[in-house]
């Protein structure tokens, strides 16, 4: 009623019972986070656990590449560069490769395992890809995942697309990439460095590859 005080926060029992406007304000201003001090948090990502935890010596780089690649070849035959594992795997190389194995569909991904000593010691590289866009002989787009000796090296998201130039095939690859830098590693600019020049050299691979086919694409019906 008009005039009549309200009772005071928690007068009448509960507030749930008593239903006052300002017991619920009080609740709601008294509840969080004296009663809740440490409220559960809720299931978080690599990425958010990382960044939440200084105790952790990686850094994060994110990044984009974009690089553009003219052959004169049908878009068909570059599309099934890469689309058929004996070409794919032509080009698109891990040194020291001991396990391989591709499902060219939507949803479906690549998986490279290779025992490398690049950088002149033995790592376990593992590769893991998720197809999730597919447009014979004009678009792929794939997400994959790197590490090497069980960290976790990139993340990224690739995007390639395939358009007519006259005979021959204009070839835009980006890359949206998360890099990670672990201490005692090589530093930001090297890990970039290394991240794009890896790229180049898979299309330069490619090139060399595509030279060697037929200009005619083959049938990948069933593929």
């Amino acid at each position: 009623m008009v005039g009549r005080s309200l009772p005071r926060h928690g007068a009448c029992g509960t507030c749930r019972t008593c239903r006052h406007v300002r017991c619920d304000r009080r609740r709601a201003r008294y509840r969080w986070p004296a009663y809740v001090p440490n409220p559960p948090m809720p299931d978080s990502t690599y990425a958010d656990r990382l960044m939440a935890d200084p105790t952790r010596s990686e850094q994060i780089v994110h990044g984009s590449v974009s690089l553009n690649r003219t052959f004169d070849i049908a878009p068909g035959v570059v599309f099934a560069a890469f689309a058929t594992p004996d070409l794919r795997s032509a080009w698109f190389r891990i040194p020291g490769t001991t396990e391989r194995l591709l499902d060219f569909r939507v949803g479906g991904g690549e998986t490279v395992i290779a025992s490398s000593d690049v950088s002149g010691r033995v790592e376990l590289v593992e590769y893991h890809s998720r197809f999730v866009e597919i447009e014979p002989g004009r678009r792929v787009v794939h997400q994959y995942e790197s590490a090497v000796d069980g960290r976790r090296h990139a993340i990224a998201l690739v995007t390639v697309e395939l358009a007519e130039r006259g005979t021959g095939t204009m070839l835009t690859y980006t890359d949206q990439h998360v890099l990670y830098v672990h201490a005692g590693g090589a530093d930001r600019r090297t890990t970039v460095a290394h991240h794009e020049g890896a790229i180049r050299l898979q299309l330069n691979g490619l090139a060399a590859t595509l030279r060697t086919l037929s200009p005619e694409p083959p049938d990948l019906v069933g593929s």
